[in-house]
């Protein structure tokens, strides 16, 4: 029993470690990010790597500047998250009832988020009302969870003695 419990922790652990330590050590500022010079948030849209011809990084901004070119064989489309459930779900998010994870992180605000319609590798939901330890006052909720390409899932076994 105890061996489950310290191979849990053995695993959980270095991740909470990192983050403190990403947390703590991210004293730079964001980078501002171009994408064929039109100006976007990196942290709000996606793009699939495979679309990027190159990156150039100008040594003589003030600003950490990231300009990013995509290829030209490439029409890139992306789509925000109501078009995504409405594609790949038969989710109805009028009343606000989604919450969204992409990349492993919940998405706080998500207004202007962007995703290349090629990223996307799967889109995987769970309705709380499925759950039956879950409180009744949360069977609206649906959690909406987008795996992008680069992204592979992990699956921890932990056998018992």
């Amino acid at each position: 029993m105890y061996r489950n419990q310290i191979v849990l922790i053995l695993i959980l652990i270095p991740g909470i470690i990192f983050c403190q330590m990403e947390s703590k050590n991210n004293t730079y500022p964001d980078p501002i990010c171009y994408l064929d010079s039109v100006r976007i948030d990196g942290d709000k849209v996606f793009i699939n790597p495979d679309n990027i011809e190159k990156s150039d990084i100008p040594k003589n901004t003030q600003n950490m500047e990231v300009y990013f070119t995509s290829k030209k064989e490439v029409q890139l489309t992306f789509l925000n998250l109501d078009d995504i459930l409405k594609k790949y779900t038969s989710i109805d998010d009028d009343n606000n009832s989604v919450l969204y994870i992409i990349k492993n992180r919940i998405i706080l605000d998500k207004s202007d988020i962007l995703i290349d319609s090629s990223f996307i590798n799967n889109v995987v939901t769970i309705n709380l009302s499925d759950i039956n330890y879950i409180s009744d006052k949360f069977d609206e909720l649906s959690i909406v969870k987008i795996i992008l390409l680069s992204e592979k899932e992990f699956e921890f076994i932990l056998r018992g003695q």
